[in-house]
């Protein structure tokens, strides 16, 4: 059975907009952050402290069990080989409970690798509720008019209708992440009035793999619809040098806030 999760009196109070409200909320209120980890962890996760703490407890009952066993033996030679017996049954099982010890801190440490992980796609969903409202800001950046944003069978369309020859030379997990692209937006070019598309890339945290993957998937884009396809991720930005790196790309980067760092 899920145990219920108690949502605290001051979550009730607390305004939540945009993913800088909940890093807020938890940063301010420790019973925020704890119901938010509650909500993001499975039950079984929630269970594992409270098991690692019990395993933890049986290794040091055996290692003073075994601090016995030791005493037991300098107490007496007649007790020798049977103490030296009972000492190696103790080594063999503190062994074994030092075996699952460290099993259980392996399972802890994937647990917390995923709820690493559900936390940045938490973050990166949010961000991508963002950037929907930044369609002005992208038409701003490039000079485009008439905004629509293609939900997923807009972009099926797309690419079923390109050339065959098109989409047979590109490889099929590349065309899969094309297809997937978190956001794209359609407009008119205001300079020559030609239909454009922007590829937009969402994440908690901009990454040079991010910008690699947007450009490759923006390339891909012009290709499949024989159109202008801009390359953006949104998020928060990256140090300077991923930033450059991003500008030789061609690449812009957007905060949610819609400051612009590409400049075109």
């Amino acid at each position: 059975m899920t145990t219920p999760i108690a949502i605290p009196e001051s979550a009730e109070r607390t305004p939540v907009d945009t993913v800088a409200d909940i890093l807020r909320a938890m940063a301010r209120d420790p019973a925020v952050a704890e119901a938010v980890r509650q909500h993001v962890l499975d039950e079984e996760l929630r269970r594992l402290p409270a098991a690692f703490a019990q395993l933890a407890d049986k290794v040091e009952q055996r290692i003073a069990e075994s601090s016995r066993t030791h005493t037991e033996l300098r107490a007496g030679q007649a007790r020798l080989e049977a103490g030296q017996d009972e000492l190696r049954a103790g080594q063999d099982e503190l062994r074994a409970g030092q075996a699952r010890l460290e099993a259980g801190q392996e399972e802890f440490r994937a647990g917390q690798a995923r709820h690493d992980a559900n936390i940045a796609v938490l973050l990166a969903k949010a961000t991508a509720t963002d950037a929907r409202k930044m369609s002005g800001a992208f038409c701003k950046l490039i000079n485009l008019r008439r905004p629509r944003w293609l939900d997923d069978t807009d972009v099926v369309d797309l690419i079923y209708d390109a050339d065959e020859a098109v989409i047979a030379d590109i490889p099929d997990n590349e065309l899969q992440s094309c297809q997937r692209a978190d956001l794209v937006l359609s407009a008119i070019s205001k300079t020559d009035g030609s239909q454009q598309y922007v590829i937009i890339e969402c994440s908690a945290g901009i990454t040079r793999r991010d910008i690699q993957r947007i450009r490759r998937n923006a390339d891909h884009f012009a290709r499949i619809t024989g159109c202008v396809t801009h390359a953006a991720a949104v998020g928060r930005l990256p140090p300077p040098a991923i930033l450059d790196s991003a500008r030789e790309l061609n690449v812009h980067c957007l905060e949610p806030s819609a400051r612009v760092t590409r400049p075109t």
